[in-house]
């Protein structure tokens, strides 16, 4: 299993990245406007699809606190249930809140996004439970009435083929992308935003699941044919259509395992045709009478597609790692609470500071196997230049996180020579930090 990494398909992959890049002098391609006539709906309906209502439990006063959820088998795993299954939806990709102005209103859900368009469709792979369909089902979830719209059922050996391999309870979500939300009002960026934006969505599961015990890993070795397959939307065409995006696996056993391996085995039991011929048959809506066509998307996203080489059996991989310091104390902020509430910076007052312990503690969490980031197949290869104001007991200047040891030396042949490259103590944990300037 591989990326369709042809020297074509690298060379189209880099060409889209320098040129939906913004310039001093220009934005990327763009209309330039919002052509309000076109808006995409932003939630996917499959219509005449029979619609399951969730629970919907607001937060209380009952634990964990946020910082548990960054230590490690501290929460005792919940059941499986109709009941959990909804409250892990309810806290990471439903409507959090509604803002409103005089003749228009619209929601706000747990899960960033670029612009609020919401790209990301989410869907339920799991077994048969009350309060379900009767037997093992694939479901898509539907934001606005926090509900699940049943697509197909199939028998417990089916089932079985699925998550062989597995841990017992395993149940899997799997995420699309439609790129024609966000084209509607970036243009030729979007492709970009919609991979930002389903990064923001595993995150959000995967602290979501925390608050239950359960821990969410990516499934590799899958290709994009199959995942489509599997999500039920290898038949969608068009501007409107879903684009497969990640398998997790939502795992009750595996907390505080690091760098385990757990092989499924349905890559070479499962046939993708059978499967299909399964699917409820139901139409997804339509988001627009009219779009704008943005070839260079579609261009990267065929360059950028996972395609079936050798039909490798797929691997769960287990990244996590606990996220905390010991030495840092618990601060006692409810974990559901935060999930659930609108977080923006809206109040920037210029002057008040934060305590280098506190800058430690954001910069541990992004280390290779922290939370939410160990839900992530692959090596870092994102690395971090912080501007840094206002943090008691560094200097104001500009520093370098270096998020995997192998980079450093690669950094400091490019970046210019003047650079200081001062070692940063940091407590009470030791943290690659470099000050430059």
């Amino acid at each position: 299993m591989k990326i369709n990494a042809t020297p074509g398909s690298i060379r189209t992959v880099l060409e889209y990245h320098a040129r939906t890049k913004h310039h001093l002098d220009r934005y990327a391609r763009s209309l330039g406007y919002l052509d309000w006539s076109t808006q995409p709906d932003p939630f996917r309906r499959y219509k005449h699809a029979p619609l399951i209502a969730l629970s919907a439990s607001e937060p209380d006063a009952r634990p964990p606190l946020f910082d548990d959820l960054y230590v490690g088998n501290g929460i005792v795993p919940r059941t499986v249930s109709a009941d959990t299954i909804a409250q892990l939806f309810y806290d990471s990709l439903a409507i959090s809140a509604w803002k409103a102005i005089p003749g228009n209103r619209w929601p706000l859900r747990c899960n960033p996004s670029s612009g609020n368009l919401h790209p990301t469709e989410a869907y339920l792979l799991c077994d048969a439970m009350a309060g379900f369909g009767e037997g093992p089902g694939l479901y898509h979830y539907r934001a606005l009435e926090h509900a699940l719209e049943l697509r197909g059922s199939w028998g417990q050996t089916d089932w079985q083929k699925i998550v062989s391999g597995a841990p017992g309870n395993t149940f899997f979500i799997g995420l699309s992308s439609i790129h024609w939300r966000e084209a509607w009002k970036y243009g030729e960026r979007a492709y970009r935003y919609c991979q930002q934006d389903v990064g923001h969505a595993v995150a959000a599961l995967t602290f979501a699941a925390l608050t239950l015990g359960w821990s969410v890993h990516s499934v590799t070795n899958i290709s994009d044919d199959l995942l489509a397959s599997l999500l039920g939307i290898q038949a969608q065409r068009g501007p409107d259509a879903e684009h497969p995006d990640c398998l997790l696996a939502v795992v009750p056993q595996f907390q505080g395992m690091l760098n385990a391996r757990v092989t499924l085995e349905f890559l070479s039991g499962l046939d993708a045709e059978t499967w299909t011929k399964n699917l409820l048959q139901h139409r997804p809506n339509d988001l627009s009478q009219r779009h704008q066509n943005w070839p260079v998307i579609d261009r990267v996203a065929a360059a950028c597609r996972i395609v079936d080489d050798s039909k490798p059996r797929a691997i769960i991989e287990v990244r996590h790692a606990s996220s905390t310091p010991a030495d840092l104390p618990k601060r006692k902020v409810l974990a559901r609470k935060i999930l659930r509430q609108r977080r923006s910076a809206v109040a920037m007052d210029g002057h008040t500071a934060i305590g280098c312990h506190e800058l430690v503690r954001m910069l541990y969490r992004v280390l290779p196997g922290s939370l939410p980031l160990g839900a992530l197949p692959g090596d870092p290869a994102i690395h971090l230049l912080l501007f840094i104001h206002r943090v008691d007991g560094l200097q104001p200047g500009l520093y370098l996180l270096v998020r995997a040891t192998a980079a450093e030396a690669d950094f400091r042949k490019c970046m210019h020579s003047d650079f200081l490259w001062e070692v940063v103590e940091t407590n009470p944990v030791s943290l690659p930090l470099f000050r430059l300037a």
